[in-house]
Order: C-alpha cells, then structure tokens, then sequence
C-alpha cells in the first residue's frame, strides 16, 4: 500500500488478489447479498486508490482497510434506507473460505451464517473481524474508535450470545 501511495498504481493488483475475498466474505456475511457485497468490494477499492494518501506508512494495513470497507458499508445503508424498504429474506449461505469443502463443513457454515445473522450488527461485525478475518483487539478497537476493554468486553458477550444461539436454541 506505500507504494500505491506514492502514486505506484501496479502495486495494487496484488492488494486486490489477496483481499477481495476477504472483502466478499466480510460484507457478504454483513448483508447476506452477494452481488451487493461485490459491488462493494469494488468500493473499498476505489475509495483505497482516492484517499490513498491517507495511508499512513505504520504497518497497519488491514485496519486501515476495514476501517475503509465499515465506511462503505455504512454508506451502502444510508443510501438503501433512503432508496429501499428492505424486507426480511432468507438468510444467504456463506460458502466456506476453502475450496473442496465437503458437505458437512457447508452445512456448518451455513448454520453458523444463519447463527450471526441473529446477532446485532455490531457484534456480528467484531466476531467476523476478529475470528474471520484475524485482526486483533488493538486493531479493532481503532477501527469501531472503542477503547480495548469495551472490545474485549463486547467480544466475550458476542462470542456467548453466539454459543447460544448456535448450540442451544437449534440452529447447530
């Protein structure tokens, strides 16, 4: 990403291949759309070559990034409460990051897809990007602009309402 800061726009072909599935997965399991979860992905990647500026050399890409991909999707959602009643639908299935899955691990990760879509926003937001998608409570803390503890905290009741909703009232 320095690179493409520094006005390198080659060096952004590779940013896209190694995070837009990432990127597909995160938003797709946020708006259980597919083709609108594409469509932002597109965004995120715009939004990186026109405020690549605001890039700061640090090593801390991957925030930088989902901080950049919260903020499109949060614009996604102004402009579809304006333009669309939307309607309650069926719960889209989140196909397994690996390919080859065989039938039991889809089945799994549908159930768990249906478990986080009963979860509110925010904490279905803070297990995907902490669990899914592996950043740190530090890095999350700046991203939702909380402190440590209030993520922690927010991290352990999610993770539980998730147990619960996934193992006890039968989703699993």
């Amino acid at each position: 990403m320095t690179r493409v800061r520094q006005g390198d726009l080659d060096a952004m072909a590779p940013l896209f291949e190694r995070y837009q599935g990432p990127l597909l997965n995160f938003f797709h399991r946020l708006t259980s759309d597919r083709e609108a979860s594409r469509d932002l992905v597109q965004v995120v990647f715009e939004r990186m070559l026109r405020y690549r500026r605001s890039f700061h050399d640090d090593g801390r890409f991957r925030p930088w990034l989902y901080q950049t991909a919260r903020n499109v999707l949060a614009d996604h959602r102004r402009r579809s409460m304006r333009l669309v009643t939307v309607e309650s639908g069926d719960v889209g299935e989140v196909e397994p990051d690996h390919a080859g899955a065989d039938w039991r691990n889809r089945h799994v990760a549908r159930d768990l897809s249906e478990a986080l879509q009963q979860l509110n926003e925010s904490d279905r937001e803070l297990i995907l990007l902490s669990r899914f998608h592996g950043l740190r409570y530090e890095e999350i803390a700046a991203i939702m602009k909380k402190s440590l503890a209030a993520v922690k905290t927010q991290a352990h009741r999610a993770v539980h309402a998730l147990r619960r909703i996934y193992f006890e009232e039968g989703i699993a």
